[in-house]
């Protein structure tokens, strides 16, 4: 498991927090490794408040919604005005 906590947080990272609803397989594999890092929090993986924010920030970036696109459309919509 220890190898798995920088790749989960590298994975989470690389979402920057954005999330494709119409992305149905990548959501599901996107619960799963949600599921994985809860299980590391919950078995002590993460072991000092560093850690912790490491982890939580992006995922909370990721879990607040405001960056969720609902069609391909929305998003490059976003894109064009970013």
């Amino acid at each position: 498991m220890l190898v798995l906590k920088p790749e989960m947080e590298k994975f989470i990272r690389e979402q920057h927090g954005y999330c494709r609803v119409y992305e149905t397989d990548f959501n599901l594999f996107m619960i799963e490794v949600l599921k994985v890092i809860e299980t590391m929090i919950t078995l002590g993986f993460y072991t000092n408040e560093k850690e912790l924010i490491n982890i939580m920030d992006p995922l909370i970036t990721l879990l607040d919604g405001s960056l969720d696109f609902f069609d391909e459309d929305e998003e490059h919509e976003h894109k064009k005005r970013v």
